[in-house]
């Protein structure tokens, strides 16, 4: 993904966040889960992206992201699927520490 669409996709993310805090909707988890929501606005930047069951299932995004090529294949499933596991790295953090910067440090 170019760094243009990133950038879109983050935005869109953002206004949807500042949009729910004036006006809150109904969050119902089959249509409306973490998964869906991204979906959703990737589907903003390619209107294109293709609808699969696996998207109503929380946990199933990635083999969903891999089949269509949204996630580089010289990696595996697996391989990404461990570099997403961050609890070890969560709880090792120090108070204080940049969190962030110490559950991604790892990958680059």
């Amino acid at each position: 993904m170019s760094r243009d669409a990133m950038r879109a996709l983050f935005l869109s993310y953002t206004a949807t966040a500042n949009r729910l805090v004036d006006h809150p909707e109904f969050y119902n988890t089959i249509t409306s889960n973490c998964t869906t929501m991204v979906y959703r606005m990737a589907r903003q930047l390619d209107p294109g992206l293709p609808w699969d069951a696996r998207l109503l299932v929380t946990g199933y995004l990635p083999g969903y992201l891999y089949k269509i090529g949204a996630l580089d294949h010289r990696l595996t499933l697996d391989e990404w699927n461990q570099r997403a596991r961050i609890t070890e790295r969560a709880r090792a953090s120090k108070a204080g520490e940049d969190f962030s910067a110490a559950i991604r440090a790892p990958l680059r």
